[in-house]
């Protein structure tokens, strides 16, 4: 339990943008919702609180399309 207790916000978070960005390659091809839906659900199940997957599955798919690398037009 101590271990658990040992790992702070920013690691948790690069942890999770690390995971979510190798799943992220092997499902670019798919629709951004359906992207951030299937990274949110495998985030959950990894253990990771709803808000922090759900913030990250955002991230991860706005970095990995490459129509938004310019900023958002819409």
């Amino acid at each position: 339990m101590a271990a658990v207790a040992d790992i702070d916000a920013h690691t948790e978070r690069e942890t999770a943008h690390r995971l979510a960005e190798r799943k992220f390659r092997s499902m670019s091809h798919l629709e951004p919702i359906v992207a951030t839906r299937r990274l949110v659900g495998m985030l959950s199940r990894k253990g990771y609180s709803p808000g922090l997957a759900v913030e990250v599955a955002h991230e991860v798919v706005k970095d990995g399309d490459i129509g938004t690398d310019l900023g958002d037009t819409g």
